[in-house]
């Protein structure tokens, strides 16, 4: 099992790729958690500035935003085959993208 928890946003489309190829051949399960990439939560970081969350917190929220995911990005960046992966995509109202990815179970080959 991998967990990566606000990480994997930080990460250039090639090193996505590289580590999905890493995972492909050993993960049985993958949990992430990262930022939504939603306008909804960059106007929350706005109302939480006016509430008193400090502009380097603010800043780097926002960059984490931008640089989140929607939909099945995440496990298409990793390179996550439907064929060989079952994944969930949730989004919660704080602005958390989770996803579980969970292999599917390999047959055996008939003799």
């Amino acid at each position: 099992m991998v967990t990566a928890n606000l990480f994997l946003h930080r990460l250039s489309p090639e090193e996505l790729a590289a580590l999905g190829r890493t995972l492909r051949r050993s993960a049985r399960v993958i949990l992430a958690t990262t930022p939504a990439r939603r306008k909804r939560h960059l106007w929350q970081l706005a109302v939480l500035g006016a509430m008193g969350l400090s502009r380097t917190t603010r800043r780097f929220a926002r960059a984490g935003v931008r640089a989140g995911f929607v939909g099945n990005e995440l496990p298409q960046a990793l390179g996550l085959s439907p064929r060989d992966w079952t994944w969930t995509i949730s989004l919660d109202w704080r602005g958390a993208y989770r996803m579980e990815a969970v292999r599917r179970p390999r047959l055996a080959a008939r003799a």
